[in-house]
């Protein structure tokens, strides 16, 4: 049997021997745990006083060099997938443990990558919020003198704005040049009010409150702020355009169409040889547009007129609805809605011809062929006026024309 001091010269000479035991398993997840498993396998120790020493290569001597060398023959330079991951991990034949493989190279170029975009987007400035919350509004109404705020609801839209600290955010409001929302023109309206009634304005608070502004400061910490857009009074497309200011980077501008329109409305269609409809002007092609209510109620007068007018026959005569004299129908509505101007006058008489709702009837007729201007009396002229005021059901607005509200 070999002694104590057999085996601690021994140990001291050569490769460290086992005394009998459980040797737990080892799996070292990095260079630093394979180092120290060294330190411990190498490296000067205490140990206890041993009264029961195994026989030279026995079982447990010969288990626990092969662990030892196992562990040591570990690549110093391998690298291994992070802890919770399925991929690249094989059960060990021997051991019956989990065994990691080493990242592919390709699967480490796109965790750099992925890691150098999360440093730029950290380092980024924050860009501009300008959430639009509807974009599809109507044409403004017209509020008393003064109250540039008013109008339902539905002509107005809240807008969140946002972006760094301390930044101020300018934002235009300008309306396109679309044909198809009855206005060819593209020159700018003279004066302020003129401007909104073509492009709109901004309020500074949510709700439709607030004054007018195009410029708007966010706050030290860098809240969101609400303020309002308000619809202008003729019908188109609006182009909002928001910027911080002071940057040009993509992420500091936002651009946002709003739609200004009365959707619905229908065209009116003469339907006898004693209507004619006047009024269009080289700016708008088409003015004869309205609710089914209003298309219905001008379709009653026209047939009430004729009617009307063949009864009037003096006695022992007879009269042909079609030989009636001709009513002149002027303005409805644009297409879309909305305010329409006359060759850049946007404060023209109109303002209330804005849903479909209204109809002017000119007091001038054409009786015989020639184009006579209507008024009360006893000839044949104050006879067509009193016909006509009567299938109208209102007395003139002024000495050019009938205006009808539907």
């Amino acid at each position: 049997m070999r002694t104590y001091a057999a085996i601690h010269k021994s140990s001291r000479a050569g490769t460290p021997r086992r005394v009998r035991g459980s040797l737990p398993s080892i799996r070292p997840a990095s260079v630093a745990g394979r180092v120290e498993i060294r330190r411990i396998l190498h490296g000067p120790r205490l140990q206890a006083k041993l009264t029961v020493v195994g026989a030279p290569d026995d079982a447990y001597e010969r288990e626990a060099d092969r662990v030892a060398d196992e562990v040591v023959r570990i690549p110093e330079t391998a690298v291994f997938l992070g802890a919770g991951s399925g991929a690249g991990q094989e059960l060990s034949a021997e051991g019956g443990g989990a065994r990691r493989e080493p990242v592919s190279e390709h699967e480490e170029r796109q965790t750099l990558r992925l890691q150098q975009e999360e440093r730029e987007e950290s380092l980024a400035p924050p860009p501009l919020t300008f959430d639009v919350a509807e974009t599809n509004l109507e044409p403004k109404s017209w509020g008393a003198r003064g109250n540039v705020n008013a109008g339902a609801d539905a002509t107005r839209t809240d807008i969140t704005i946002g972006g760094p600290p301390n930044s101020t955010i300018d934002v235009e409001h300008c309306r396109q040049a679309t044909p198809e929302f009855g206005h060819t023109h593209t020159n700018d309206p003279v004066g302020r009010m003129a401007t909104r009634f073509k492009h709109g304005h901004l309020t500074n608070r949510a709700g439709g409150q607030g004054r007018v502004f195009n410029d708007f400061q966010i706050d030290s910490r860098g809240n969101n702020r609400t303020i309002t857009y308000h619809a202008p009074h003729a019908a188109g497309e609006v182009l909002l355009t928001a910027q911080i200011r002071g940057r040009a980077d993509a992420a500091a501008s936002r651009e946002v169409a709003v739609t200004t329109q009365v959707e619905g409305l229908q065209e009116y269609m003469t339907d006898h040889p004693n209507e004619i409809l006047v009024g269009q002007v080289e700016n708008h092609g088409t003015n004869h547009w309205g609710t089914a209510e209003a298309i219905n109620r001008m379709h009653n007068i026209v047939d009430t007129f004729r009617e009307s007018w063949v009864q009037a026959a003096p006695a022992g005569t007879e009269r042909d609805r079609d030989d009636a004299p001709t009513i002149r129908i002027n303005d409805f509505n644009l297409e879309h809605g909305g305010l329409y101007d006359f060759r850049d006058n946007w404060r023209n008489p109109h303002r209330t011809h804005r849903l479909g709702n209204d109809i002017d009837i000119s007091r001038s007729v054409l009786i015989n062929g020639n184009r006579t201007w209507l008024r009360p009396g006893q000839d044949q002229v104050g006879e067509v006026y009193r016909i006509l005021n009567n299938a109208i059901g209102v007395n003139p607005e002024d000495a050019r024309h009938w205006h009808v509200a539907v």
